[in-house]
């Protein structure tokens, strides 16, 4: 365990300068820094209205998409700026290697991308809500069915495939890591599917909610639970 009392952390990403990890709390409405050592510091003097989920681009840039429909960026030197607003339901947040955002919107069952410019165009409209979203190493976005038990994988044509299905419902969050592993979270049963390139499929009971992941760039993952931020690889 890296650290504990967190109050039910929503997202979880790197810090820029690689100390540790970035922690959003949605219900206080602020974003946590805790660093490698497990000390607990605040994130910006900005305050996150209830942020949902957060993404690092390459240049270090934080990316926080907000449950009310914004996503706020802090750059390196603690700017904050808004990138876009009027978001409809945005479930989740991922960043393809070009530096465009990908954006879930369960309501309107669509995979919104986003340019630097602030430009937004519909990737693809799905037959079903999407919740969790990341990128894979080839580009091709996964996405999860919002209350389901299946991963789809859209191609750069915006075509839709299945690429995993699980005996549990998935939760909140979704990271393919620099390996081709797929990281999935199951609330409801505590639950962590590991998911090799091949298909393999591998399970770790994490004792409570897991809800997001993240890497810490020396081949190890994270995860954000109900009060705390966990190693688990």
């Amino acid at each position: 365990v890296l650290t504990t009392g967190l109050s039910a952390p929503g997202a979880l990403t790197p810090a820029p300068d690689g100390n540790g990890f970035l922690v959003s709390e949605p219900g206080q409405n602020r974003i946590r820094r805790v660093d490698a050592a497990g000390l607990v510091s605040l994130y910006n003097d900005a305050q996150f209205v209830q942020p949902r989920a957060m993404r690092m681009d390459a240049a270090g840039n934080q990316f926080i998409l907000a449950q009310t429909g914004y996503i706020t960026k802090v750059a390196v030197d603690g700017q904050v700026s808004r990138v876009i607003s009027g978001l409809n339901s945005p479930h989740d947040l991922a960043i393809e290697q070009s530096g465009d955002l990908i954006v879930s919107e369960n309501q309107l069952r669509q995979l919104k991308r986003i340019d630097r410019n602030g430009n937004t165009s519909v990737v693809v409209t799905l037959p079903f809500s999407p919740s969790a979203v990341t990128v894979a190493p080839n580009g091709n976005i996964l996405v999860a069915a919002l209350n389901g038990t299946e991963v789809f994988s859209v191609d750069s044509a915006g075509a839709v495939s299945s690429y995993a299905t699980f005996t549990r419902q998935i939760s909140y969050g979704l990271l393919m890591d620099a390996t081709g592993t797929l990281w999935v979270a199951h609330a409801g049963n505590n639950i962590v599917t590991r998911v090799l390139p091949d298909g393999t499929q591998s399970s770790y009971v994490v004792t409570t909610t897991p809800r997001s992941f993240a890497e810490d760039g020396q081949g190890g993952v994270y995860v954000g639970v109900s009060n705390a931020v966990k190693h688990i690889d």
